[in-house]
């Protein structure tokens, strides 16, 4: 169970935080859940609608969401968590940076 949480955690952590807050507006992910397979693999499609090719580079960290006192969704990062239920020394991004041409969609796997 601390296995799925931790995986859950980091692929939410991965969606809401794959790109600059310069892409933001031009990159889209969809689905906006990914769900690893029986092999720990998870796939997602990056779309990017800018009129120039944008780079994309997919890091991990830790993190989990929860509501601010305003009701706004924010990512919690906390040391003493992390030494139990990070993953993101045992997972790995192929690639770890990507050039998505303009106005079109790249799978990433």
């Amino acid at each position: 169970m601390v296995k799925l949480f931790s995986r859950f955690c980091l692929i939410f952590f991965l969606l809401g935080h794959l790109l600059s807050n310069e892409t933001l507006a031009q990159i889209s992910i969809a689905p906006t859940s990914v769900f690893l397979d029986q092999s720990g693999v998870g796939s997602l499609f990056l779309s990017n609608t800018a009129d120039e090719p944008m780079e994309v580079t997919v890091s991990f960290q830790f993190g989990y969401p929860y509501y601010d006192e305003n009701g706004e969704m924010r990512m919690r990062y906390e040391e003493a968590t992390n030494q139990v239920l990070a993953l993101d020394n045992n997972v790995r991004a192929f690639p770890r940076a990507l050039v998505i041409p303009h106005a079109s969609s790249k799978p990433y796997a």
